[in-house]
C-alpha cells in the first residue's frame, strides 16, 4: 500500500494525513524503512510524490529482499497505474541495502 507522507504545509491535510496513518497501524501494518517510494505522476507535468510504502504481512517478518521489493513496486506501476518507465523504480533502487526492514508506523 501507499500512505501519503504527513508533512505538508495544510493543517487540515496533515491531520487528515496522520489519522489515515493511525488507521494503517490499527492494521498493523508495517512501514519498508529506507525505502524512498515515488508515486508515478498522476497527469503530465507534475512531480512525482514521495510517499510510504507499507505492507501488512500475514506472517511476522522482520525484512524483505530488496529484489521481492523491487518486483513489489513494480507490479504496482504496472498493475495500479500502466506505468512503463523504469526512471522511478531505477531511481528508488539504487540505494535499496539488500534487506528492507519492516517497521511499525510511527507518528
Amino acid at each position: 500500500m501507499e500512505i501519503q507522507r504527513e508533512n505538508v504545509q495544510d493543517l487540515q491535510e496533515a491531520v487528515l494525513r496522520k489519522n489515515r496513518m493511525k488507521f494503517y497501524m490499527s492494521l498493523r501494518a508495517k512501514i519498508l524503512d529506507g525505502v524512498d517510494y515515488l508515486l508515478p505522476p498522476l497527469q503530465h507535468g507534475l512531480a512525482p510524490e514521495e510517499m510510504y510504502l507499507i505492507l501488512r504481512p500475514l506472517k511476522v517478518i522482520q525484512y524483505m529482499p530488496k529484489q521481492s521489493v523491487i518486483r513489489y513496486i513494480r507490479a504496482i506501476y504496472l498493475t495500479i497505474y500502466d506505468y512503463h518507465c523504469h526512471d522511478l523504480l531505477d531511481k528508488i533502487s539504487q540505494n535499496l541495502p539488500a534487506k528492507i526492514m519492516l517497521h511499525d508506523i510511527v507518528i
